[in-house]
C-alpha cells in the first residue's frame, strides 16, 4: 500500500508516472534524502571535544547571560544522563540554537554536529519499505 500510494501521489514530483518500472524502483533505491538520527553518547563526547564543548558549556552554565546558563547546564545534563542526543529533537535543537545566538557555539560548530547525525537513505526507506525491485513497482501499479 506504501508503494502504490507512493508511486500513484507521488508527493515529492519525482515524474514517476512519466518511468519505466524499473526507473521508478531505481528513483526509489537511489540514497538521495537525508535524515537525522540520535547521536550516541559517545559520538556527542567526541563532537565535544573537537569544539572544546565541555568547557565552552562550563563557563556557559557559570557566566552566561540567564538563558544561557540553563541551557548549557540542561545539555550538560542531556549528554552526562542520556543514551543519546537526539537532534531530530526540535527542542534539543532550539537549546542547540539558543547556545549558538548565546555565542557559546558557532553556526559551524552546529553545522558539524547536524553532519555528525544525518544519514543518507534512499526515498524507499524514508517511506518505511525495503529495497524495491521491478516487479513489485509493475505490482503496485496494477493493483
Amino acid at each position: 500500500m506504501k508503494l502504490k500510494d507512493e508511486i500513484t501521489s507521488d508527493p515529492l514530483a519525482i515524474g514517476y508516472a512519466g518511468m519505466t518500472d524499473q526507473q521508478v524502483a531505481d528513483s526509489l533505491n537511489t540514497a538521495s534524502r537525508t535524515r537525522l538520527n540520535p547521536l550516541s553518547r559517545n559520538d556527542a563526547i567526541r563532537w565535544l571535544a573537537r569544539h572544546d564543548g565541555v568547557d565552552k558549556l562550563e563557563k556557559a552554565a557559570s557566566t552566561g547571560s540567564q538563558t544561557s546558563r540553563s541551557i548549557a547546564k540542561a545539555v550538560l545534563l542531556l549528554i552526562q544522563s542520556e543514551t543519546t542526543l537526539d537532534v531530530a529533537d526540535e527542542e534539543i535543537m532550539g537549546m542547540i540554537d539558543q547556545l549558538v545566538t548565546g555565542n557559546v557555539f558557532t553556526s559551524a560548530e552546529k553545522g558539524d554536529l547536524v553532519m555528525l547525525a544525518t544519514e543518507t537513505i534512499s526515498r524507499a526507506q524514508e517511506i518505511g519499505l525495503g529495497r524495491v525491485n521491478e516487479g513489485d513497482i509493475a505490482s503496485a501499479r496494477a493493483s
